[in-house]
C-alpha cells in the first residue's frame, strides 16, 4: 500500500512538473512570437537596405572599388538604370569572395544578418549563388525574407557576356538566427507517458509538433 502510494505521488509530482513546464513553455511561445515579429521587420529592412544597394551603381570614393571596399569605404553597388553594370558586377563578386568579403560586404550594407543573391529566369537560377553559401538546401533558418529586383541582364547561363539580354529577376535572401530544436526530447516524453500532449497541443501546438517530428513523442494522442 505504501509502495503503490508513493509511486502514485511520484507520479503527481512528474505531471506537476510537466504541467509547470507547458506553462512555461506557452509563456516563452508568447514571448517568442513578439521577438519573431521584431525580427521580421528587422530582415524586412535589411532586405530593402541591400537590395536598393545592388540596384544602385555603387560609388567607390577613390574610383578603385577593390581597395575601397576592402577598406569598408564607398558603397557596393552593379545597377544603371535597371541594367547590370558588368564591371562592376565582375569586381563586386571579386570583393566578395576575397578575404573577410562578405564579411566586409555586410558592413558597407549595414547589416548584421547574413544574406544570399542569385538570378532567375522563368523560375530557373541561371546564375551562381553568392553570399553566406552557395547551396540554397543549405540554409537552415528560422526566419527568411525573400526580395525580387527586376533588372535587364546580358549575361548567358555559362556567364559569359550575351549580345541577346534578358528581362531576370535578381532574388535577395535575407536570413534570421539558425534554426534550433524548439522541444526538449525529455519533456516530450513525458509528455506522452502522463498523457499531458492533449494538453500540450491545446496551449502550444508548434512545441506540441515538434516533439512528434523531432523526438517520435506525442505523435498519437
Amino acid at each position: 500500500m505504501f509502495r503503490k502510494a508513493q509511486v502514485t505521488y511520484t507520479d503527481f509530482l512528474i505531471g506537476l512538473l510537466i504541467l509547470i513546464l507547458i506553462t512555461f513553455i506557452f509563456t516563452q511561445t508568447i514571448i517568442n512570437l513578439n521577438s519573431r515579429e521584431d525580427k521580421f521587420q528587422e530582415l524586412s529592412n535589411d532586405g530593402f537596405a541591400i537590395s536598393n544597394s545592388f540596384m544602385s551603381q555603387g560609388y567607390c570614393p577613390t574610383n578603385n572599388c577593390l581597395n575601397d571596399w576592402n577598406n569598408e569605404k564607398g558603397r557596393v553597388g552593379f545597377v544603371k538604370n535597371n541594367r547590370l553594370i558588368l564591371d562592376n558586377f565582375d569586381k563586386f563578386t571579386t570583393f566578395l569572395n576575397g578575404a573577410d568579403g562578405y564579411k566586409k560586404s555586410k558592413i558597407l550594407l549595414g547589416t548584421q544578418n547574413d544574406y544570399i543573391f542569385y538570378f532567375e529566369y522563368d523560375n530557373i537560377i541561371i546564375s551562381n549563388i553568392y553570399g553566406k553559401t552557395n547551396n540554397l538546401n543549405g540554409i537552415n533558418t528560422q526566419n527568411l525574407i525573400r526580395i525580387t529586383r527586376i533588372l535587364y541582364y546580358n549575361l548567358d547561363d555559362s556567364g559569359k557576356v550575351s549580345e541577346k539580354g534578358r528581362i531576370v529577376k535578381m532574388i535577395i535572401l535575407v536570413l534570421g538566427k539558425e534554426k534550433s530544436t524548439l522541444s526538449d526530447k525529455l519533456v516530450c516524453e513525458k509528455a506522452q507517458s502522463s498523457n499531458f500532449c492533449g494538453i500540450l497541443d491545446d496551449l502550444v501546438p508548434q512545441y506540441r509538433q515538434d516533439c512528434c517530428s523531432t523526438w517520435k513523442s506525442c505523435c498519437n494522442f
